[in-house]
């Protein structure tokens, strides 16, 4: 589990990774989970992710691939902050799985876009 801190508000996020492995992957490798503050009211399907009871909001990353990159991007209503993001193994994967970050950033304020 890596878990990054940050502090942004309404804007546009993005996160990604590449990764690799000596084997192709199986379908669903890991489940990115952002921790966002005043997204109670807001349909979270809109935003592209899903209420986990374990992970809170989430979204799934998902290959068949030995290597490839990962991107998420989430546009954040007015109103929402996020203060992390998480990514979490998931589902038995070949034991040496490589992955590279970028470091999570805001792309844009929501008045910008």
């Amino acid at each position: 589990m890596l878990t990054f801190p940050l502090q942004a508000e309404a804007g546009l996020i993005e996160f990604e990774f590449e990764f690799e492995s000596a084997e192709n992957l199986k379908g669903g490798f890991a489940e990115v989970s952002y921790d966002l503050q005043g997204a109670d009211g807001v349909d979270v399907a809109t935003l592209g992710l899903r209420r986990n009871s374990r992970l809170g909001l989430s979204r799934q990353a998902w290959s068949r691939k030995t290597k490839g990159q990962v991107r998420h991007s989430i546009l954040m209503p007015e109103g929402v902050s996020i203060s992390g993001i998480t990514l979490r193994g998931k589902n038995p994967q070949p034991a040496d799985v490589f992955i590279r970050l970028r470091e999570p950033r805001v792309v844009a304020v929501q008045g910008d876009i």
